[in-house]
């Protein structure tokens, strides 16, 4: 649906009864008053579903739309306001009334319709027409090449039924019920694996086509949305689909040899603010505690960064499966705002994985920590994952997602014990689009230690004890993650 004067007209609704059939036009007498283009609201009537209704003694004219519930809009002679479900809104010039005609502001009443109906309606200045014809289901399609394929994520206003058929060079997806707009879908592209893109549209259905070349092995097709995002993946040949690995049978321990610490933020980026610790700098603190901890039991450390510098959030991940690790944890402190009772109540630790996000504060606590995307991002400018990113991560996340599950399981238990202050957070575990996490090939964990917004956890975060007991349950979690 498009803008148009939504704000000035929304409660105005003219119902499924519009739309019995496909497509159509009304002629309706038009003129100019004072330069405004005006139609005579009375030839309304002729829309499926609507009525009008002329009240002479107060010169009011009703455009009556029979649905549950009815949707009344009036209009007064000589008065530049409409009255729509008794909200009083502005009109550019007032109604007129003449003979048997009733004239309102035309392009008010026409940019309404194509809001705020599931369909699209133009003014046909040649005719003197209102045409309106279904909405295009397909609202949006972006395109992705990634080394091991190109997605193409095609956006609907709906759940759409499909059937898929790949007859190289042909993929076909057929949509019942469907409309596409198949005078404006682009053609043609130099991207490699997709050499174009055809649409048909039939009276019962239409058909979406994509020429490939050899640079494509198999296609898969994945929903998103409850089934109103559909993301088409042209695979590479040899980028065949991994199942996830099979679980290390019980008591004979996990390869760990080398772990990868990463403080978060640093330098120009200092995280959440307590009241007087500063995220970047506990991080920092921790970090460095529990690679001497690990080092201490045995275990090759990396750390993606051992001083107050600025790493990029795509760096880290980078980082770590160049130096081959065989775990990842991301040190963080959570934040909250609000008046200080609030931020007293909120406390507790949580281990997250890179999964879709289950909750809204979860959502909020990853867009918090992506906001430094690359050292040149403007905050905010991208803090979440996107359906074809997801598709594009589906790799990473088959070998392990299993693993990272477990890591995060045992880094919650030793966590959870009677001298950390600090509860768990729900159930101290979460999953969300964390970009720090993108593309470590490993099982991968963000920690959020505490609330630093809560000064109670603050104060312990930023002590010595509580920094060197952090570190040593992060450590026992390790050892526990690498036993089973």
């Amino acid at each position: 649906m498009k803008n148009g004067l939504r704000s000035l007209l929304l409660p105005l609704c003219l119902g499924a009864a519009l739309w019995a059939s496909p497509s159509g036009s009304l002629a309706l007498p038009h003129r100019d008053f004072v330069g405004i283009p005006m139609i005579d609201v009375a030839s309304l009537s002729n829309l499926p579903g609507a009525k009008v209704r002329w009240y002479p003694v107060s010169e009011t004219m009703l455009l009556r739309v029979e649905q549950d519930p009815a949707v009344e809009i009036r209009f007064n002679a000589g008065v530049p306001f409409a009255v729509i479900k008794g909200e009083t809104v502005a009109l550019p010039v007032a109604p007129q009334r003449e003979n048997d005609a009733f004239w309102v502001p035309r392009i008010p009443v026409v940019r309404a319709l194509d809001s705020l109906l599931p369909g699209e309606f133009t003014w046909k200045e040649e005719s003197g027409e209102l045409a309106w014809a279904p909405e295009k289901d397909l609202v949006g399609m972006t395109f992705a090449p990634s080394d091991s394929g190109t997605a193409v994520e095609l956006r609907f206003t709906r759940k759409m039924r499909y059937e898929k058929f790949f007859t190289r060079p042909r993929f076909l997806l057929r949509f019942a019920d469907a409309v596409l707009p198949v005078d404006t879908l682009p053609r043609r592209f130099t991207e490699g694996r997709i050499r174009s893109v055809s649409a048909i549209q039939e009276p019962k259905g239409a058909q979406l086509g994509f020429e490939v070349n050899h640079l494509v092995g198999d296609v898969e097709v994945t929903e998103r949305d409850e089934g109103r995002t559909l993301v088409v993946f042209f695979r590479r040949p040899g980028e065949a689909k991994k199942a996830a690995p099979a679980p290390v049978p019980a008591g004979k321990g996990k390869k760990v040899h080398t772990v990868i610490i990463d403080p978060g933020h640093g330098g120009k980026d200092s995280g959440a603010l307590g009241l007087k610790a500063k995220e970047k700098d506990i991080t920092l603190a921790v970090g460095k505690k529990l690679r001497a901890e690990l080092e201490k039991r045995g275990y090759a450390v990396r750390m993606t960064r051992d001083t107050d510098v600025f790493i990029t959030l795509k760096q880290r991940p980078e980082l770590a499966s160049k130096w081959k690790g065989d775990l990842f944890v991301s040190l963080h402190c959570d934040a909250i705002a609000g008046d200080a009772a609030r931020k007293a109540q909120t406390k507790g630790f949580k281990a997250f994985i890179l999964r879709e996000a289950e909750s809204e504060e979860d959502k909020a606590i990853a867009r918090r920590e992506n906001k430094f995307i690359d050292e040149a991002s403007d905050a905010g400018a991208r803090r979440e994952l996107s359906p074809v990113e997801w598709i594009l991560l589906e790799h990473q996340l088959n070998l392990y997602t299993k693993e990272s599950e477990e890591f995060a399981y045992e880094l919650v238990q030793s966590l959870a014990v009677e001298s950390v202050p600090i509860p768990k957070n729900g159930s101290g575990a979460g999953q969300a689009g964390f970009y720090v996490l993108v593309g470590a090939f490993m099982p991968a964990v963000l920690l959020e230690m505490g609330f630093i917004s809560n000064p109670a956890e603050e104060k312990y975060m930023a002590s010595e004890a509580g920094q060197d007991e952090l570190a040593a349950k992060i450590a026992d979690g390790i050892d526990r993650y690498r036993a089973k």
